[in-house]
């Protein structure tokens, strides 16, 4: 790929941070052009070059989906990949609601993640098919706002 998909990293434990920047860096499609330590730091490390966040939701619950929103609204190109270890129907639906363009458990593999992130980069949305697969109810709860499509591996 001539342009990577320039990605800013969200991870408050260090080990997790480099874990994660090195395995997103193994594809030469990716580039972790910038790194918060909390969620918080997003709007000072957002640039309009950014292409994906990938950002757990580690605040409240409230302030996470209204940080989701906000991306949205303001970044509209951005494409926002949740990395969590939550995995319930709820939290899924009110990301992805909030305007989060993917879900992935923090346990999946550095290849799932980059699948996940091309999707998402394209415009699509993407869950786990794992959490979609332990929650046959998931798409019932899922009200989808865009014409993009459910993107599962």
């Amino acid at each position: 790929m001539c342009n990577p998909i320039k990605i800013l990293l969200v991870e408050n434990q260090p080990e997790v941070r480099t874990v994660l920047k090195d395995s997103i860096e193994e594809y030469p499609d990716f580039m972790v052009s910038q790194v918060a330590e909390s969620p918080f730091q997003i709007f000072s490390k957002l640039t309009y070059e950014t292409d994906v966040i990938i950002s757990d939701l580690p605040m409240s619950e409230k302030e996470g989906y209204i940080l989701a929103r906000t991306i949205k609204s303001e970044f509209p190109k951005v494409k926002m990949l949740i990395l969590t270890l939550l995995d319930h129907p709820y939290y899924i639906r009110k990301a992805l609601n909030a305007g989060a363009s993917g879900y992935l458990k923090k346990n999946k593999s550095p290849r799932e993640m980059a699948y996940a992130i091309k999707h998402i980069h394209q415009g699509n949305i993407y869950v786990s098919p794992e959490i979609t697969a332990n929650h046959a109810r998931f798409k019932s709860l899922y009200t989808f706002h865009t014409k993009t499509e459910l993107i599962t591996v």
